[in-house]
């Protein structure tokens, strides 16, 4: 009779082939993989959104016109927000200062501006806040106004 001194020790290798072994190995890579590119693409995208502007502020008009009282230098703000929002144009030089609201939650802001006869030629800073229900969010601008025409036409 034969007596088994050492035990038979049963390894991975003895239980599973070694090329089902490489292949669980490269299917568990490949699934990383797929897995990892998965997530740089999703966290690429949310970096996009992140970069898009919450607050969008345009001078669409910085220029001077006639009203009734005599020529001034006028100033069109227009301004987008991503979300509703309480949008506020404060206009300030050394001189002047003046603050328009919507008073509403809005997305969208025109601000027109009529600034005083002696504001030619007068650097403006521009400051646009837009308060959402989330936070704040706060844009500035510096411009100037516009000379004073030489000669003004005008046809009745």
């Amino acid at each position: 009779m034969k007596i088994k001194d050492d035990k038979k020790k049963t390894r991975l290798v003895d239980l599973i082939p070694l090329s089902k072994q490489v292949y669980v190995l490269y299917s568990v890579i490949l699934i990383a993989a797929v897995l990892m590119a998965y997530l740089a693409v999703v966290e690429y995208f949310r970096y996009a959104v992140e970069l898009e502007e919450d607050l969008n502020v345009n001078i669409t008009q910085n220029s001077v016109e006639t009203f009734a009282d005599g020529i001034h230098p006028f100033i069109v703000v227009s301004v987008n927000a991503n979300e509703d929002s309480i949008i506020t144009v404060k206009l300030a030089s050394k001189a002047y200062t003046t603050e328009y609201s919507s008073s509403d939650y809005v997305t969208n802001y025109t601000a027109f501006a009529i600034l005083p006869r002696n504001a030619f030629l007068t650097e403006f800073n521009i400051t646009v806040i837009a308060s959402s229900q989330t936070g704040e969010t706060k844009k500035e601008i510096k411009t100037k106004t516009k000379e004073e025409p030489k000669v003004m036409f005008k046809v009745n």
